[in-house]
């Protein structure tokens, strides 16, 4: 089977001294497959997500300030690569051909024979203990996001290792292992429609706008955590979340009737003949809002109103919204995609409104750093405290007269 072929072809790598680098779609299992041999050997596995915006800093250390000491003073910090690399323990260092030039020039040293990284700020050079290993892992060139092809010179200093997809056998044994309460004859028809979809995008039947595509078995598992999460046994309804998971994800109604046709021809039996209606229903009260088989609390406390123009729901909008609601109950992120003007910020204003939560909005560009999302160390200045101070009382004002607001009708209501 793929898994024990790729298990042992990972092995067969760690035979040498060389780092290894292990290549394959998304959810082959890549990452995964380090850390199982992680755990069966008894080393910790630290994994490093790597982007484009990572910095040879964010892998060695830097000074930082230190807790509790008179300000200004600094003491180095390791970071998560040195760390590991001082413990012995094994790293996964995760798309790698995302990184910056400049942090794969740093690494070189200790992915070579000389097995040490040099930290200028300390002006040290640390070995790699014998337990140390390093991992790489990447998805295909071709899978775009950015990725570009890793230089020869680097490449040289690997083991490459090709990991194969899973087979239909491989994703039904996961899927049981994991989500034995939906049954054997469930997932098997689960995993032969997210198959089947995929096979129909490689062959390019349909699915031309947005694409590369990619279903795997992420997509069975999102599936069967909404069913036991929404749902109760026998009465499983896996259609119910068809539009959702998959058929919002297309661009065009012809792919997602193309999608539904093939979702009817791979899962047969009653659920493909009773699905939800595809244009879901809605419902708003004092304590919840619905739309479709999707809903979320409100909050006791409402938010004040947006100011204007006022945001209106359409019927055009209830689709994306179930799909947004199944997304924050299941705490999964969410891309909304679209055409300039189609109202892809106004649903996400609107489901905050409706639901009572604050929506904090950030503009993002290609200039934009993580820090400025994450925070990082600034001067004090007390006039931004003041402000900052302010900010939150006026809240405060806010959410009590709401409360206020919302006892007095329920008063009036009852006389």
């Amino acid at each position: 089977p793929p898994p024990r072929a790729n298990a042992f072809r990972v092995l067969r790598a760690m035979q040498l001294r060389k780092p290894v680098l292990l290549e394959g779609s998304p959810g082959v299992g890549k990452t995964s497959l380090v850390q199982a041999l992680g755990a069966a050997c008894g080393h910790a596995v630290v994994r490093i997500n790597l982007s484009e915006q990572t910095d040879l800093m964010d892998l060695l250390g830097s000074d930082l300030p230190v807790e509790g000491a008179p300000p200004g003073t600094y003491a180095w910090q390791d970071g998560p690569f040195l760390a590991a690399l001082r413990s012995g323990h094994w790293v996964i260092l995760d798309e790698l051909n995302l990184a910056p030039q400049a942090v794969l020039e740093g690494l070189n040293s200790c992915l070579d024979h000389r097995a040490t990284v040099y930290v200028p700020e300390l002006a040290a050079s640390f070995e790699c203990p014998p337990s140390f290993r390093v991992f790489g892992c990447q998805n295909p060139l071709q899978q775009g996001g950015g990725r570009k092809g890793l230089p020869k010179s680097f490449l040289n200093r690997f083991t490459q290792v090709w990991m194969e997809e899973l087979d239909a056998a491989d994703m039904r044994a996961i899927a049981g292992s994991l989500f034995a309460a939906l049954g054997a004859p469930l997932l098997e028809q689960l995993v032969g429609f997210v198959r089947a979809l995929q096979a129909a995008l490689a062959r390019r039947e349909f699915g031309a706008a947005g694409g590369p595509w990619d279903f795997n078995l992420r997509d069975v598992f999102r599936w069967c955590e909404l069913m036991l999460a929404l749902q109760a046994p026998p009465h499983w309804r896996p259609g119910a979340f068809l539009d959702a998971l998959f058929l919002q994800r297309f661009r065009s109604e012809s792919d997602r009737k193309a999608a539904l046709r093939l979702y009817r021809e791979s899962m047969g039996g009653c659920d493909a003949a009773q699905l939800p209606p595809l244009q879901p229903h809605f419902a708003v009260s004092s304590r919840w809002v619905q739309v479709g088989c999707a809903w979320l609390p409100r909050a006791a406390a409402q938010l004040p109103p947006p100011p204007p123009p006022p945001l209106q729901l359409l019927h055009g909008m209830l689709r994306p919204l179930q799909a947004l609601i199944l997304g924050v109950r299941m705490g999964w992120m969410c891309v909304v995609s679209g055409e300039g003007g189609a109202g892809k910020s106004s649903s996400l204003r609107l489901l905050a409104q409706l639901s009572g939560a604050r929506l904090e909005e950030t503009v993002l560009s290609t200039a934009t750093d993580t820090t400025e999302l994450l925070g990082c160390f600034e001067q004090t200045e007390l006039s931004r405290l003041q402000l900052e101070t302010l900010q939150e009382a006026d809240e405060l004002g806010r959410s009590l007269i709401s409360q206020l607001a919302v006892v007095g009708v329920s008063e009036v209501s009852r006389k």
